[in-house]
């Protein structure tokens, strides 16, 4: 056997061996033991292996390198199977590379002296043949090595290919387990950042992606909502034209969805926030959907209680006021009468100093939108009854009115 080949196999020596049983199954596997003892017998011949050869000259370097660095991430990685001895083994190595090549081993991916491009591409390859849909549960170490590997992604200033790093991303996001959907995710998104057009300019992953995360929208954790919609705004940003009009319409049709049937306030805050994204992205086009005044109608409606205002009203004004800001044109008080008659509501309710100027805007803009007629008989409407204490409300309405110059 040479050298090469015997420094990988002492390297899969040390490595936590395949769970018999899932992660979920028991809670502390025999094979825990077993690699805490593969440590103690093979780290110091590893050791040796190492400092035998120039990587430098290896026609494989980038094999072995990979290798030591799922090693060394596994060592370094949070979970039962790592105990604080475990972690002690790890030092003579790490010590030895950085007098052998003058870095430690967590800055190989971040250092020029080796093709760092091939040795991620390695690490994902290996790590993408281990843990499958099924294996998934007995190979935790490795779940984390992936996590830890892609999360920081950008950091590494290497070219990345969507359908190759990808593929375990979805595979958590498509799981059982909140923790792993989150690390899914968080991998979607980290991967997502270091792409552009023109990684989608060939072939069709970026319907694999968008499937993923769209399954997810429905998902009621306020953590993978945020994800899920971060994720989706990474993806539709960098999308070709033609596919980015046709899932954007596909994704505020969803998100409008969501915004009528969660109930959840803190996650319907988070819908907002990404239905003003969606709305900015997708412009005028937005029009078709009428369906989105009804939901400011019922949700400023819920607004008008205190508590409930606390956590909705911004994000819902602010939403409605960016709708405004692209759909203006359908704007008919005929038939969206009710939104105003809301937002006067609201606008007596607020006890919030910021938010009855953005209030008050908002009703002067929709005014504003209105023909001369209109105009005229909303504000010979805007009396104010005499027993009427609140002094926020009739100075607003008053300067409502005082704008009304027709």
């Amino acid at each position: 056997m040479d050298k090469n080949t015997n420094l990988i196999n002492q390297i899969h020596k040390c490595l936590l061996p395949k769970l018999s049983k899932g992660i979920d199954e028991t809670e502390n596997p025999i094979e825990y033991e077993i690699r805490l003892k593969n440590l103690r017998d093979n780290l110091d011949k590893l050791n040796i292996l190492l400092n035998d050869i120039d990587l430098r000259e290896c026609p494989v370097s980038s094999t072995i390198l990979s290798n030591i660095i799922i090693l060394y991430e596994e060592i370094k990685s949070t979970g039962n199977w790592n105990t604080e001895e475990c972690k002690e083994y790890i030092k003579p190595l790490d010590k030895s590379f950085e007098i052998l090549y003058g870095f430690p081993l967590d800055q190989i991916l971040y250092i020029n002296i080796f093709d760092k491009k091939d040795i991620f591409n390695v690490c994902i390859k290996i790590l993408h043949e281990k843990i499958t849909v099924d294996s998934l549960k007995k190979y935790p170490s490795l779940v984390e090595v992936y996590s830890s590997l892609v999360e920081k992604v950008k950091e590494y200033d290497v070219d990345v290919n969507p359908s190759t790093v990808l593929p375990l991303s979805l595979i958590l996001m498509d799981d059982y387990l909140e923790s792993n959907k989150v690390k899914g995710l968080r991998c979607c998104s980290a991967t997502l950042r270091c792409l552009t057009t023109e990684h989608f300019m060939q072939g069709n992953y970026y319907e694999v992606i968008y499937c993923s995360l769209k399954k997810l929208t429905a998902e009621k954790n306020i953590e993978i909502t945020k994800l899920v919609f971060e994720c989706l705004l990474q993806l539709l940003q960098v999308l070709p034209s033609d596919a980015q009009y046709l899932k954007l319409e596909d994704v505020y049709a969803v998100i409008l969805d969501e915004l009528y049937i969660t109930s959840n306030l803190y996650r319907k805050a988070e819908c907002f926030r990404f239905t003003k994204c969606i709305i900015q992205m997708h412009g005028v086009n937005c029009v078709s959907r009428k369906m989105f005044l009804s939901i400011i109608i019922d949700n400023l409606d819920a607004c008008t209680n205190d508590a409930v205002a606390d956590i909705l009203l911004s994000e819902t004004l602010e939403c409605l006021e960016t709708w405004i800001r692209y759909c203006w044109c359908i704007w008919k008080l005929s038939s969206d009468h009710k939104v105003l008659s809301i937002l006067f509501k609201v606008l007596y309710t607020c006890k919030e100093k910021c938010l009855l100027s953005k209030i008050q805007n908002l009703i002067q803009t929709l005014i504003s939108l209105c023909n001369v007629e209109d105009q005229k008989k909303i504000r010979n409407s805007l009396g104010i009854s005499p027993e009427m204490t609140n002094t926020d409300f009739i100075e607003a309405v008053q300067s409502i009115k005082n704008k009304i110059v027709v």
